[in-house]
């Protein structure tokens, strides 16, 4: 829209002097992205986060703003940043909405202009912290409360997950609302060698965690050292296998325990806050490994030491633990949540402990019916593998 429009004010000047001088051009993609800003924030960002903007206005910002709007207005967005997964429970492929598209893509997108500006405006937004916890901050406000049923409505929010005696006085306690008891059964409770998804949301699964490279991001390649931040922690779970479930802003964000054991291990690595859709990833996997995680280690039985990271994003205001160092847990027990923003598990398991399923592998390798490789929707406390009986797993637990 925003481009058709610039299109019918400005594009007789921009083709009428193709070889003008580049300070001319920008005059003009800066007049124009000026003009359509204000008009563009409205119709297409969520009401939350234009008043984000506003709040944080001066003339450094609005000039920022308006380059990304421009440039994005006057590159053409790529055809293929549809997102296909597949649904688990009916094994057909959906088209996921991505919520903020519109920034999303101005700032990770392939348009050649949008990566002149994303150097511009990313770094700030990633890392300058005042910037996600002023968001944050709007969504514990009363009047971020006339944005729950719009939100509801739009992204199709299951209904009948929320327990019908739950109060929302802000956006941020719907966001972290809890689920309907009973709504996520856990596969085989009382069964330790069956090991569960942590949270709701799109997974993908590496029976080998050097795999994890497939993304289609030219010379990266994931680092579980990067990802632990502790290079002798990571040495034991090299070639060992990773289950990362991405969590949208629409799905339910409590995370839970995928396995039963004791909590060992508790901490926070710093570290910035990009975004962690799927466009974002395709660009840069290393976001995994350098956005601010919180690591939790858990001893058990069946799998030995098994890794679980919650990986913070763009405009999440908090993580934070329910489950602390040195609790008994259970499999499916609420280990944590953040609060407002898209976000991410990383769970790591050592090498030849865990027979991951087979429908979670295989869409992950693109062996599925369509060739393609895609995340699978998932359910928390459904089945995310099964131990590997093996002698001398290592363990302090008896």
């Amino acid at each position: 829209m925003l481009a058709s429009r610039i299109e019918e004010q400005d594009q007789q000047i921009i083709e009428a002097a193709p070889v003008v001088a580049k300070q001319q051009r920008s005059a003009v993609i800066l007049r124009v992205a000026l003009t359509m800003l204000q008009k563009q924030l409205l119709e297409t960002t969520p009401k939350v986060l234009v008043g984000t903007i506003l709040v944080l206005s001066s003339p450094v910002w609005l000039i920022l703003l308006a380059l990304a709007v421009g440039f994005h207005a006057l590159s053409k967005a790529p055809e293929n940043n549809s997102v296909e997964y597949i649904n688990r429970e009916t094994q057909k492929p959906e088209q996921e909405e991505i919520y903020g598209r519109f920034f999303i893509e101005t700032l990770y997108g392939d348009g050649l202009l949008s990566k002149a500006i994303s150097p511009l405006l990313l770094p700030a937004l990633a890392r300058i912290p005042l910037l996600s916890k002023m968001f944050g901050w709007m969504q514990k406000t009363a009047l971020s409360r006339s944005n729950i049923e719009p939100f509801i409505e739009k992204y199709h929010i299951n209904r009948d997950d929320i327990p019908k005696d739950a109060k929302f006085g802000c956006f941020n306690d719907f966001f972290e609302r809890n689920i309907r008891e009973g709504a996520r059964p856990i596969a085989q409770p009382e069964d330790g060698s069956v090991a569960v998804l942590p949270a709701d949301g799109r997974c993908l699964a590496f029976q080998d965690v050097s795999d994890v490279s497939y993304l289609p991001v030219k010379h990266q390649r994931f680092s579980v050292s990067q990802l632990l931040g502790d290079q002798k922690l990571a040495e034991q779970y090299q070639d060992g296998s990773a289950v990362i479930v991405r969590l949208a802003p629409v799905d339910y964000h409590r995370c839970h325990l995928p396995v039963t054991g004791a909590i060992v291990r508790q901490e926070r690595i710093e570290g910035a806050l990009y975004s962690v859709s799927p466009i974002a990833l395709r660009k840069n996997i290393e976001i995994l490994t350098t956005n601010q995680r919180d690591l939790t280690i858990v001893d058990t039985k069946e799998f030995g030491e098994v890794a679980v990271v919650m990986v913070g994003a763009t405009f999440v205001g908090a993580t934070y633990f329910d489950a602390q160092e040195g609790d008994e847990v259970k499999k499916g027990d609420k280990l944590g949540g953040f609060s407002f923003g898209g976000s991410l598990m990383v769970v790591l398991f050592k090498k030849g402990t865990i027979k991951l399923d087979d429908d979670l592998v295989r869409n992950t390798n693109g062996a599925g019916e369509s060739g393609k490789r895609l995340e699978t929707l998932v359910k928390m406390g459904t089945q995310m593998g099964v131990a590997i009986p093996v002698q001398g797993v290592e363990s302090s637990r008896t």
